[in-house]
């Protein structure tokens, strides 16, 4: 978590903003950061199904979900490398230079707001990932080709990249790890946390009938 707030605080810097936003985003933050509920945020980890390691990065979507505009249904759908066995999610890392594509299938229909990369497992964070393509239902939300950091998807940067969509059938992403683990090499932890979608009256009506 404090890496994280680091490199937050090294954007706002960085950042041509004037000392009233960045005020602001400072107070937002530290509002925010008191309102997490430490237990809570341990209960979301272990049902995402996410090791100890990865606290840090479940406290970041437990942030932006209090963050979400009062009485917004919130959806969190985890994108992270596995394969069951024996019923349950087990981690697989993925070696460096070598591509996965990752899919997961939400339980309600839902918007992506933002993707979120953690920083566990290797020495580059989330930078250490390249997010090929990301497809809602088969189509991709990329306004255009190319690859993008990991780490990028912390900010607002993508969106003159990014065009996000519905998604109630699937959501699959392209990575890449570029990071220094060679013998080893290191699982992706990433999740998508969006706004549920509510049918209207008429489709609720079909529903039911086709039910």
């Amino acid at each position: 978590m404090l890496n994280n707030l680091t490199q937050v605080m090294w954007r706002l810097n960085e950042a041509k903003i004037t000392d009233e936003q960045r005020d602001a985003a400072i107070k937002t933050t530290c509002d925010l950061l008191v309102s997490i509920d430490i237990k809570r945020v341990d209960a979301l980890r272990e049902r995402l199904e996410l090791p100890p390691e990865c606290l840090a990065f479940v406290a970041e979507i437990y942030a932006a979900i209090l963050a979400a505009p009062f009485g917004e249904l919130r959806d969190v759908l985890p994108l992270s490398s596995g394969r069951e066995v024996n019923g349950k999610s087990q981690c697989v890392a993925v070696m460096p230079t070598q591509s996965v594509t990752i899919k997961a299938t939400p339980k309600v229909p839902f918007r992506p707001e933002k993707l979120m990369v953690s920083n566990a497992g290797t020495a580059g964070g989330a930078a250490d990932w390249i997010v090929n393509d990301i497809r809602l239902d088969g189509q991709t939300v990329f306004l255009q080709s190319g690859d993008v950091p990991g780490d990028l998807f912390a900010t607002n940067a993508l969106d003159s990249f990014v065009a996000w969509g519905e998604c109630s059938k699937s959501m699959e992403i392209d990575v890449t790890y570029i990071g220094l683990n060679e013998k080893e090499g290191c699982p992706f932890f990433g999740s998508a946390v969006g706004s549920r979608v509510t049918p209207s009256p008429d489709e609720s009506k079909a529903a039911k009938e086709r039910g």
